[in-house]
């Protein structure tokens, strides 16, 4: 440790890291999307979107606002993707549904 002082959670932050003394940017932290993709559309895309969500406050509250703002967009993507894979799903399971159903009526003369 020659040369270095240690870690003092209490100390001011290093320059650079907060707005000098201006105000915290409102970067969104997407949660609600995530969250609502991951229960009706897809659990693997929207947990990760969940993921990055939740890292959004605790960047803003450290100073890491390049980092929020990357976790931001990350969590806005993988909600979107989330949502998409969702809807496109979907669509295929009422087209093999509405296939399934035509095949069985062509199956059974008396249906």
């Amino acid at each position: 440790m020659s040369g270095q002082t240690p870690f003092n959670p209490y100390s001011e932050p290093a320059s650079g890291q907060m707005g000098q003394g201006g105000p915290r940017p409102n970067i969104p932290n997407h949660l609600v999307k995530a969250i609502i993709s991951t229960i009706c559309c897809c659990i693997p895309f929207g947990i990760v979107a969940i993921v990055f969500a939740a890292q959004v406050n605790g960047k803003l509250d450290s100073g890491d606002y390049a980092g929020a703002q990357k976790a931001s967009q990350q969590a806005n993507m993988w909600g979107n993707i989330a949502i998409g894979v969702g809807v496109v799903v979907n669509i295929l399971v009422v087209v093999g549904q509405i296939l399934i159903g035509m095949a069985a009526q062509q199956g059974q003369p008396g249906f």
